[in-house]
């Protein structure tokens, strides 16, 4: 090959050689970018699918022995919580004790305990957990007996839910599922929010069922009352509060000399209390005995009278008070910590009668405020403006009272004059379990009505279908009608005590289950 076609090739494969790597080059940046653009399109795939409300209301974000819940659903028990919570602290009994998360800021950042860093967030879905937990635990239990909801707690479950559809109107939200949103999470729709619901319809009705269906002896009933009168009678009684002269430490040298000088001063408190107690020998003596030791506190005669059960007394004059032997017009003096109390008693009761139940037309007062007068309840204006508002209750009342006098006096009449006749916000003016003293717990109460309406309920010889109209202070004029009579105030009692002892025993001794997050919890609202 002559010289010159050696170079020709040369150069040929040179070109061939430089198009093969530009080719490669392009193919090359051709692969990157389509790598690029899928990883760009799966990346956006991830993100929506992620932040997808569907996948939030389908994915497990917490396992709870066997039970699923998605992120949608925990967020609803977590909202519930905060909301709880929240009402709890602000409630009259907590408020200002309890301390309360700043809504303008994310749950996560605030600090609710500082010795362990466990945050806002942390605690309301601690909380979260445990109720579902709860919840799953009593719904296994109600599986293994194919227990369902009754035909009549299905229709209350969904009358609630009607109920808060018809809220969700009334404030102006656009629709329901953008109510249950802003209340329970933003992942949140009607088909999730039923589901909750009916979990937890199915764990109330199942254990409120497991509760009512406990059953008792009369021998059962009667003796545990028995056994446990001391605790569960009522005792009348009164009392005076000596209170010992303060003794200021910084006043001593020694602590020793303090010590002294506290203690004479409480034997004197005690010395004064039995140089009362023995003066006294009659109710009269002791309220007149109260009324010379300290006329601002015991200026009224029945400031020194009280009604506790006896596990309400405490352990200072308690066990005085509950011996047997005590007998009306006792009276001691017994020492405590910051002086003596003067006790008279009066009395016990063994709840042995019927509790009773009623219904009412109410007629209130106006309501007259004090403070748009001049000289507040002693202005004469204020007082024309009160006698007039009373004047109005007391003709409405009179009123609907002609009416049931005229139309035969039944209770059907009564509860027909509610459209138009009463202020009575109860349903159907109903009120039941209404004893002569207030017990309460976890699963049953009775009402203590003010004393005007007590003292009718029970006055000897009430029929059913006995009325009147009644004045009370508080509230204005109630038109009273006597419904009946129920169980005996001291077997109500009882078998609340029985059945809830047997109900404690029976949760104890359901199997507890484990509960676990999924990565899907990091895209819950906590």
């Amino acid at each position: 090959m002559s010289g010159v076609k050696q170079k020709n090739q040369d150069s040929l494969n040179r070109r061939q050689a430089r198009a093969q790597q530009e080719y490669k080059a392009k193919k090359k940046l051709r692969t990157t970018t389509i790598i690029i653009v899928v990883v760009v399109v799966l990346l956006v795939a991830a993100a929506v699918f992620l932040n997808s409300k569907m996948i939030r209301r389908t994915l497990t974000a917490v396992t709870v022995g066997g039970h699923n819940f998605s992120a949608a659903e925990f967020d609803y028990f977590y909202n519930t919580s905060r909301q709880e919570y929240v009402e709890m602290a602000n409630s009259e009994q907590y408020a200002n004790m309890l301390p309360v998360p700043d809504d303008s800021k994310p749950l996560a950042s605030q600090i609710y305990d500082s010795e362990t860093g466990k945050t806002w967030s942390e605690y309301f879905a601690e909380y979260a957990i445990s109720r579902m937990t709860e919840l799953v635990q009593f719904n296994n239990e109600a599986a293994k007996v194919n227990y369902t909801l009754s035909d009549e707690d299905r229709k209350s479950m969904e009358d609630e839910i009607e109920s808060l559809r018809g809220m969700s109107e009334l404030y102006g939200f656009s629709d329901f599922n953008q109510f249950l949103r802003q209340s329970y999470g933003s992942s949140i729709n009607e088909k999730v929010f039923k589901k909750t619901c009916e979990l937890i319809y199915i764990v109330r009705s199942f254990c409120a069922d497991y509760y009512n269906d406990l059953t008792y002896s009369d021998e059962e009933i009667k003796g545990y009352y028995s056994e446990n009168s001391d605790t569960l009678d009522v005792f009348a009684f009164r009392y005076i509060t000596v209170t010992m002269e303060s003794v200021n430490s910084d006043d001593y040298e020694t602590d020793e000399e303090y010590q002294a000088a506290r203690e004479e001063s409480l034997a004197n408190a005690f010395l004064l209390a039995e140089g009362m107690a023995a003066e006294i020998e009659s109710e009269e003596d002791f309220i007149e005995a109260a009324r010379a030791y300290n006329d601002m506190s015991y200026s009224d005669d029945s400031s020194t009278l009280r009604e506790y059960s006896g596990e309400m007394l405490g352990s200072v004059y308690g066990p005085w008070i509950t011996e047997s032997e005590r007998m009306y017009n006792d009276v001691t003096a017994i020492e405590m910590s910051n002086g003596a109390y003067v006790v008279y008693y009066i009395g016990r009761s063994n709840n042995d009668y019927n509790l009773v139940e009623m219904r009412q037309l109410l007629f209130k007062r106006g309501e007259i405020d004090p403070s748009e007068y001049e000289l507040g309840m002693e202005d004469p204006s204020y007082n024309e403006a009160f006698e007039a508002a009373d004047m109005l209750a007391q003709e409405r009342g009179n009123e609907a009272l002609h009416l049931l006098n005229e139309g035969g006096g039944t209770e059907e009449l009564l509860i027909e004059l509610m459209e138009e006749h009463t202020d009575d916000t109860t349903e159907g003016g109903f009120y039941s379990n209404i004893a002569k003293y207030a017990y309460s717990s976890d699963s049953a109460q009775t009402m203590e009505l003010v004393p005007e309406i007590e003292e009718w309920l029970f006055a000897e010889g009430r029929q059913v279908g006995d009325y009147e109209l009644i004045f009370t202070e508080a509230y204005g004029y109630h038109l009273v009608y006597f419904t009946g009579y129920g169980e005996k105030f001291c077997d109500f009692m009882a078998k609340d005590r029985l059945s809830s002892a047997d109900y404690l025993e029976w949760t104890g001794s359901i199997a507890e289950i484990e509960s676990s997050k999924t990565w899907a919890f990091l895209f819950t609202q906590a």
